[in-house]
């Protein structure tokens, strides 16, 4: 995660994702953010440029069909990284699963 940064007149924020080729940030309320560890996001093998493009604009065309996996007690992401990504970029809503 990237260091948590103060926006003039409003609350903490931190960057929440950054698209492949993009130097724009996207920027969530810290506290209402899930969070996202890097361990676990290592663990998921990382998708080709292409097999990217292709979920984005599915996701855009059809919505997040599936829903994205939290843990529960630490509202960490555990699955769903690339769909959160797109989904946040885009203003698009998703459905979470908790899971202890």
């Amino acid at each position: 995660m990237h260091p948590t940064q103060e926006t003039p007149g409003s609350e903490q924020r931190q960057p929440l994702v950054v698209l492949r080729g993009s130097t724009r940030k996207h920027y969530h309320t810290v506290a209402d953010s899930l969070r996202i560890d890097p361990n676990f996001q290592t663990l998921i093998p990382p998708l080709s440029a292409s097999e990217f493009a292709t979920l984005e604009a599915s996701i855009q065309e059809k919505g997040c069909r599936d829903p994205l996996v939290v843990w529960a007690e630490e509202k960490i992401l555990i699955d769903g990284h690339n769909r959160y990504a797109i989904c946040t970029a885009h203003g698009i809503p998703y459905q979470t699963v908790e899971m202890s």
